[in-house]
């Protein structure tokens, strides 16, 4: 990576390079099926361990399986959550206002350099569907590699030592 850095990554799926100089790539074809880790539905948590004392942002605190973990009962939904928590330790009014002003749609026409976009479609906190009508050749800049499956940050596989994100990440930049 002689002469590159990272200018920004945003949510861990945008990565922004600074070489403006390379030409545009066609989009990738990325993994069809990728099966999210670490993600359990709320129902099937019967052994959480409570902790006897609250913290600020969950009525519930303790461990699942020695794994630290939260729980509040007010909150039941992706939305509830950002409504509750993300919007207003950010300085948002709610979670509507900090969609429209957060969301990668926001900052993609502008971006200038080689850029990687890694998301799966499954991914439980930004609906894939936000990418389907995205006007993709109006930034020869913007790489897509949109899989079917791998949820929120959910790229991880066992047994490789890298990523796959990570790994089409070195791809991109090698081609």
């Amino acid at each position: 990576f002689d002469g590159l850095s990272i200018n920004r990554v945003q949510d861990n799926f945008v990565t922004q390079w600074a070489q403006a100089a390379d030409p545009a790539r066609p989009p990738k074809v990325g993994v069809e099926k990728l099966n999210a880790e670490f993600t359990l539905p709320r129902v099937a948590i019967d052994n959480f361990d409570v902790l006897p004392d609250p913290d600020t942002y969950a009525d519930e605190v303790g461990y699942i399986n020695g794994m630290t973990a939260a729980r509040d009962a007010a909150i039941a939904t992706i939305r509830d959550f950002d409504e509750r928590i993300v919007a207003p330790n950010n300085g948002f009014a709610d979670a509507a206002r900090y969609y429209a002003e957060c969301s990668a749609r926001v900052f993609m026409p502008k971006i200038a350099v080689p850029t990687l976009l890694v998301h799966a479609m499954d991914d439980p906190w930004i609906p894939g569907a936000l990418y389907c009508d995205y006007p993709w050749a109006d930034n020869p800049h913007l790489t897509p590699l949109l899989t079917s499956g791998g949820g929120h940050v959910g790229f991880h596989e066992r047994g490789q030592r890298l990523a796959r994100h990570d790994r089409a990440l070195l791809d991109f930049f090698a081609d």
